[in-house]
């Protein structure tokens, strides 16, 4: 059946109150009209008062209401990028613990500039978050790390190694003397040295798992063997997917695996003279264990025969 006004659109059934629970009127999509059918087979279209508004129920309430829209309030200036001294405000507020969104609004910046300035700056947050606690420690902005200072007779600050309870503060040198009083000691090595540096032995085992690392550090350089690290990454990466290396860069790639093939082969050599040497002393102390079995054997069979 089709809509009498719109003439060439579908009629749907509908329901001509939201308490029915069946459709009882017909509905016309394009032009919303609803119809019912009266006695006669007749479409009759059917007149819905329409739903109080706000603005009626505010005007039946006996109110005063404006036509005028209001009027959008003024942007306001928001900071791309923090200043120094909102640097110093943002430190102090991220210290105690307040939000970032809080913060850009006080501040007057964007809730991101905030949030990649705490990302940058979470060690010294952390550590400035510590010394609360600890009020004898000292933090920096930009360093990041607390650290315990005494004062010399000439006013200048030294540190304390021994009274030095951050692992990361320790320079590579240090580390290889605290891994080689370790090495030095006995049983009960780890407990003494970790209370004497205000380490962990979580730490002190992290420690003497990359002595070698230090080692290469102390010798060539931080950077140097972090860059060798990342290259030696980079060719692995490279052998691994080398199909879809173009051509002209394979014999370059292969030469450099190849280097680093012959860098490991050095230490595991050692490592295999270490057990070829550690397998023959075993074997020279069984044949001596053996020919001793062998005398005592002897020995004792020939008291049995005098008996």
């Amino acid at each position: 059946m089709k809509c009498p006004l719109c003439k060439d659109k579908e009629l749907l059934p509908a329901r001509s109150r939201e308490d029915r629970k069946e459709a009882d009127a017909l509905k016309c999509v394009y032009c919303a009209a609803m119809f019912q059918m009266d006695e006669t087979n007749h479409l009759r279209r059917m007149v819905i008062a329409p739903a109080m508004t706000h603005t009626a129920a505010l005007v039946g309430a006996g109110l005063k209401t404006s036509h005028k829209p209001a009027k959008p309030a003024a942007p306001k200036s928001v900071k791309r990028k923090i200043n120094d001294h909102d640097k110093s405000e943002i430190f102090k507020r991220l210290v105690m613990g307040e939000k970032c969104v809080s913060i850009a609004v006080a501040v007057g910046c964007k809730p991101q500039a905030v949030n990649n300035y705490k990302f940058t700056h979470k060690a010294a947050i952390a550590a400035a978050q510590k010394a609360l606690k600890n009020p004898g420690t000292k933090v920096d902005e930009k360093a990041g790390s607390p650290k315990k200072v005494v004062h010399s007779k000439a006013g200048k600050l030294q540190k304390q190694v021994g009274e030095n309870t951050d692992a990361a503060s320790y320079t590579f040198q240090e580390r290889l003397a605290i891994i080689a009083e370790v090495k030095a000691g006995g049983a009960d090595r780890l407990n003494i040295v970790s209370k004497k540096y205000g380490l962990t032995r979580g730490q002190l085992r992290g420690y003497l798992a990359r002595e070698s690392y230090y080692r290469q550090v102390a010798v060539s350089g931080e950077k140097i063997v972090k860059s060798a690290r990342q290259h030696r990454a980079f060719v692995l990466h490279q052998v691994r997917n080398l199909d879809k290396v173009p051509v002209t860069k394979i014999r370059a790639i292969l030469v450099d695996y190849l280097k680093l093939l012959e860098e490991d082969l050095t230490p595991a050599q050692q490592a295999v003279q270490s057990v070829e040497a550690e397998i023959s002393r075993v074997d020279a102390a069984i044949k001596e264990f053996d020919t001793r079995a062998a005398d005592v054997v002897k020995t004792f069979k020939g008291g049995l025969g005098h008996e």
